[in-house]
């Protein structure tokens, strides 16, 4: 191939990091009308169009790209190595700065350092009760069917029932 210069590589722009599995890719080709070709871990070259979007695994893949000319000059090969995390789980905003959880039954209880309260997450709804507590919560335990939530500024328990009310 005297006198042909191959393509340069497409730039790829997406997604390198995801903790979701389907991932959108976008090409883009120095060369006018230029068609491409993708391939995923050791897979085999197909033809692909940008948007690509691929559905991958948890853990390391690596996604290969070439741009084909109208005269059918392939480009260099764009390699982008890709990681699938594994997903988070879903979270639950509850009082400002909880310390320590605990389960009683079908819930979580927390006690919040920052707001002088007590939070119940009930593990099947996920609906979040505040029980204000007072002074400086730090400490939760569970004993005798109730819940106690130690007061860090002046030492006391304050003792609550499991359906959140003082003792």
């Amino acid at each position: 191939m005297l006198g042909v210069s191959r393509p340069p590589a497409p730039k790829v722009v997406g997604p390198r990091v995801s903790q979701k599995p389907v991932v959108t890719y976008r090409f883009r080709s120095s060369s006018r009308r230029a068609r491409f070709r993708c391939a995923v871990d050791a897979g085999h070259m197909r033809r692909c169009r940008s948007p690509y979007r691929v559905r991958l695994a948890v853990g390391a893949h690596v996604l290969r790209v070439r741009s084909v000319d109208p005269r059918g000059h392939a480009s260099a090969t764009a390699t982008v190595r890709i990681r699938i995390l594994e997903p988070r789980a879903p979270e639950v905003r509850v009082g400002l700065s909880p310390l320590d959880a605990i389960a009683v039954g079908n819930t979580i209880w927390t006690e919040n350092f920052g707001d002088g309260t007590a939070s119940v997450v009930d593990a099947s709804t996920r609906r979040v009760t505040s029980v204000p507590v007072g002074g400086v919560p730090g400490g939760i335990a569970y004993g005798a069917g109730s819940v106690w939530v130690g007061d860090l500024g002046d030492g006391t328990l304050t003792r609550l029932t499991t359906g959140g009310a003082v003792v």
